[in-house]
C-alpha cells in the first residue's frame, strides 16, 4: 500500500513509470496474490511497459492486462562478439583439470532451485554409473541457505566441479569452452 501510494503520488506529478516483464512473476515467490496484484498495479500505472517476447502479452493474459500501446518490445539480445573468443578448448580444460576424453555437462547461472538443477544432478548421477568420463561442472551464484542442499545433492557424483559465486565475464569463456553439452534443465 505504501508503495502504490508513492507510485500514484509520482504519477500525479508527473512522473514517467516504466516496468520490465521478465517473468510472469517471480520464480521464487513466496506470496503469489500479493506478486499478482503489484503486478496488476504496475500494469494499470506504466507509462511503458518493457517485455522481451512478442507473446508476452498473451502469456500473463489470465493474470493481469497490459495496454498494447504501452508496450515497448526489446528482445534479449545475443552476447556473441561480447566475450573474449580466444580461449581454446584444450586451455578452458587445463584450467580445470579436465582430459581430452572426458565428456563435460556444464550449467551456468544462478543455481537455484527453481532451475532444475536437482533433476540435472540426478541424471549426471545416473550416466556416471556407466559412462566414468562425465564431468558435471556447476557456476553461478548460489544462496547460502541453498548451498548445503547442493553439497548432500552432489555427494553421490564420482566428478565434479562446482562454484557456488558469481562468474566473472574473465571466467565465462574459459567455463563455456571446457563443457561439451549446456544444460539447461529449467
Amino acid at each position: 500500500a505504501v508503495f502504490e501510494e508513492a507510485i500514484t503520488q509520482a504519477r500525479a506529478r508527473g512522473t514517467r513509470v516504466v516496468w520490465s516483464i521478465h517473468n510472469v512473476v517471480p520464480h521464487d515467490a513466496d506470496f503469489l496474490d500479493e506478486e499478482l496484484a503489484l503486478a496488476r498495479f504496475l500494469s494499470d500505472v506504466s507509462t511503458r511497459i518493457h517485455i522481451l517476447s512478442s507473446r508476452t502479452r498473451e502469456i500473463v493474459a489470465d493474470r493481469y492486462p497490459l495496454d498494447p500501446a504501452a508496450l515497448v518490445r526489446v528482445p534479449h539480445s545475443s552476447y556473441w562478439g561480447v566475450y573474449d573468443q580466444t580461449v581454446s578448448r584444450d586451455e578452458a580444460r587445463d584450467h580445470f583439470d579436465l582430459s581430452e576424453s572426458d565428456l563435460v555437462v556444464g550449467f551456468l547461472g544462478q543455481l537455484r532451485p527453481y532451475k532444475g538443477a536437482d533433476t540435472l544432478i540426478q541424471a549426471v548421477e545416473l550416466l556416471q554409473s556407466t559412462h566414468p568420463s562425465i564431468v558435471l561442472m556447476l557456476g553461478g551464484k548460489t544462496h547460502p541457505d541453498d548451498i548445503e542442499a547442493f553439497d548432500r545433492l552432489v555427494a553421490p557424483l564420482t566428478r565434479v566441479i562446482r562454484a557456488h559465486s558469481f562468474v566473472s565475464d574473465d571466467e565465462l569463456p574459459l567455463w563455456m569452452r571446457a563443457f561439451d553439452i549446456m544444460a539447461l534443465p529449467y
